[in-house]
């Protein structure tokens, strides 16, 4: 088996089927991939709806499991995937067409533990074709170790980039932090700050479709203040990893696009405290506790791979104390 490609499933009826078809779509034997979906104690209609296409095609799993959240789904995923490499993908996402061949000869060919590709950021549902598929027939691709990776490339953090090999995966104890939002981030950071070999190539492969129903554009106040404390969570996981690599590599550069991924972390968080309905009072002990943990002000942002006008705007203004604080009453009379 070479491919494994694995996700999660919750209430997703309205998307599901695209997914299956973008995958089952491809210049690739059955025999050769599985596609492995964690039904996460879905109450719509998506599970009689995948069953159906696992009746019909054999490479198609389907795994129950009560409602348990994306990173305990991803993480069963991996413990029953049986190909070399591992694919995640979301079910509310497709990819092109005809892409998984290619993939996997570049990522066999030059041994990789990871490789990465392209991503179309869209709201349309059949951006099927790969458009720059024929002009990447064997070409040659940089190899590098993960951190030198990181320093060359503003690396993306979804996981939905990469393609990994399992056996290396296994071997790191990387595993998604169970209970949290944006754990995909820094599942992404650890895994490829181990990686010996990893390369990359600009071929056109997924659709990350613009969801309004996303967890991760939920206005709850109970939800807002959950995602809050986890960017700062998981900011502090970038923190811990800098630390480590920072004993263990002298590529600075590294360790710079690190630190302005983990201050782009408290930035969105910030963007996200001046729209929640969160007490200013609440808001000054959220200031002073990341400013305690040595998140904040932002001394890493905006930078080379955060370089919108906006943010170069709104940065001196969110680490001014008492400016942002103007800016979040602002925010509200806005409201």
């Amino acid at each position: 088996m070479k491919l494994s490609i694995i996700i999660p499933m919750y209430n997703a009826e309205n998307y599901i089927l695209r997914c299956l078809d973008s995958l089952l779509d491809q210049d690739l034997e059955k025999n050769k991939y599985e596609i492995i979906i964690i039904n996460d104690g879905s109450i719509d209609n998506s599970f009689s709806l995948v069953n159906s296409y696992a009746v019909k095609y054999s490479n198609i799993l389907i795994i129950n499991q009560k409602n348990k959240g994306v990173s305990i789904a991803r993480n069963k995923g991996v413990k029953q995937a049986k190909g070399k490499y591992i694919y995640f993908v979301d079910a509310d996402d497709y990819i092109a067409s005809n892409v998984l061949e290619l993939l996997l000869f570049y990522i066999d060919n030059n041994d990789l533990d990871i490789l990465g590709f392209n991503t179309i950021e869209t709201e349309k549902n059949n951006l099927n074709e790969s458009v720059n598929i024929a002009d990447l027939k064997n070409k040659e691709l940089k190899v590098t170790s993960g951190v030198d990776y990181i320093s060359q490339n503003n690396y993306q953090n979804p996981i939905w980039w990469y393609l990994i090999n399992r056996d290396f995966l296994k071997a790191s104890k990387v595993i998604f932090l169970e209970g949290v939002f944006l754990e995909g981030s820094i599942f992404t950071a650890q895994l490829i700050c181990k990686a010996e070999k990893i390369a990359h190539v600009p071929l056109d492969v997924y659709r990350y479709v613009n969801n309004p129903d996303s967890t991760m554009r939920s206005s709850e106040t109970k939800h807002y203040g959950k995602l809050i404390k986890d960017f700062e969570f998981i900011a502090l996981e970038f923190e811990k990893l800098i630390r480590k690599i920072n004993n263990s590599s002298s590529n600075k550069e590294g360790i710079k696009r690190l630190k302005r991924k983990k201050h782009a972390l408290i930035f969105f968080l910030m963007v996200r405290l001046a729209k929640s309905n969160i007490k200013i009072k609440d808001i000054y002990k959220t200031l002073d506790r990341l400013k305690l943990k040595k998140l904040y002000p932002l001394t890493f942002f905006p930078s080379k791979d955060y370089n919108l006008f906006q943010y170069k705007i709104l940065t001196p203004i969110f680490n001014n104390k008492f400016l942002y604080i103007t800016f979040v009453r602002m925010c509200g009379m806005l409201t």
